[in-house]
């Protein structure tokens, strides 16, 4: 499935007709029948005499999955479905796959290095590593482990990375961005993004702004989840994608952080008697068709102070 390994010299219809015709006694009569029903199950119209060349990569995909299932199988192993799409492109073929499991009740075996995207679509998920089997549970607990190994793994599904600990580039969280569009379009549940702004951070000397960005960075990524995106846009400015969470519980999650930053120290605060600055949050809930510039124009319209840093007076600390 990895490359749809759909015969060229075929028709559409003798690539999905492939495996009744090696495996069963079928007549031709029966096969053609079977196979025109699948082909119609899976949205396959006028197509019948095209050959995989003349195809989309995502119709060859859903050819490939026609003719995996037109013996109508218990099992079903996909091999990195999704190498070489697009974001768009992906999410179809996994919307796809999810769809299809739902309806025709077979078990689906998905080998993938998606992630999070293989949390929505499962129901079990394993991890292995050189042969061995690191982890087996659930989605929600593989992302609540304590496993310091597997949580590397997670939290490393984007490895291009500016240096602040991890936070991911502005064109990997465009990218997350475009992904979590594409699922809303299929009905999938709201998603929120949170825009946080460091006000007068530029005041500073960059060796003392960077070292606050980082320590800020590190504290809010420990408080977010497995499946939330973080990542850089501008000099001063981070922006979370949270999945499944309305504008109520992003808020909440604004809530949590502002309160988790207040109780930690930031070291430079006592280095620097006069440095102050400030958090500053805004939200926004993605509807269908937003520009990841109009959610960020929405959630900067919507920004409220959340976290002062100031050192103390000396009259204060008396």
């Amino acid at each position: 499935f990895q490359g749809s390994a759909l015969f060229d010299s075929m028709t559409v219809f003798e690539n999905i007709a492939l495996p009744l015709k090696e495996t069963t006694s079928l007549p031709a009569d029966r096969i053609r029948k079977r196979v025109n029903r699948k082909m119609e199950q899976l949205d396959l119209y006028m197509i019948n005499d095209k050959y995989p060349s003349q195809l989309s990569g995502g119709m060859q995909k859903r050819v490939a999955l026609a003719r995996a299932l037109v013996t109508d199988p218990e099992i079903v192993l996909f091999d990195e479905p999704t190498t070489g799409l697009d974001p768009i492109r992906k999410n179809a073929v996994h919307m796809m796959i999810s769809d299809y499991q739902k309806k025709y009740g077979f078990t689906g075996v998905i080998v993938s290095h998606e992630i999070p995207d293989v949390f929505y679509l499962s129901q079990q998920i394993i991890m292995i590593n050189e042969g061995k089997t690191l982890f087996q549970g659930t989605p929600e607990e593989i992302q609540q482990t304590s496993d310091p190994a597997i949580k590397e793994f997670i939290y490393g599904f984007e490895k291009e990375t500016n240096g602040l600990v991890g936070i991911a580039l502005p064109l990997q969280g465009e990218k997350r961005f475009e992904e979590k569009m594409a699922k809303l379009k299929h009905r999938q549940p709201a998603f929120s993004l949170v825009l946080l702004t460091l006000q007068n951070l530029d005041e500073l000397n960059r060796k003392v702004s960077q070292n606050i960005l980082r320590k800020i960075v590190l504290l809010i990524k420990n408080s977010l989840r497995t499946t939330d995106t973080c990542f850089r846009y501008k000099s001063n400015r981070i922006i979370l994608i949270l999945p499944n969470t309305n504008e109520y519980r992003a808020r909440m999650t604004c809530f949590r952080l502002s309160n988790k930053i207040d109780d930690r120290e930031i070291s430079e605060t006592k280095q620097n008697p006069s440095l102050c600055f400030s958090l500053a949050a805004g939200v926004a809930e993605i509807k269908e068709n937003s520009s990841l510039e109009q959610a960020i124009t929405v959630a900067e319209s919507r920004q409220n102070i959340i976290c002062n840093f100031r050192a103390p007076n000396p009259e204060e600390e008396l």
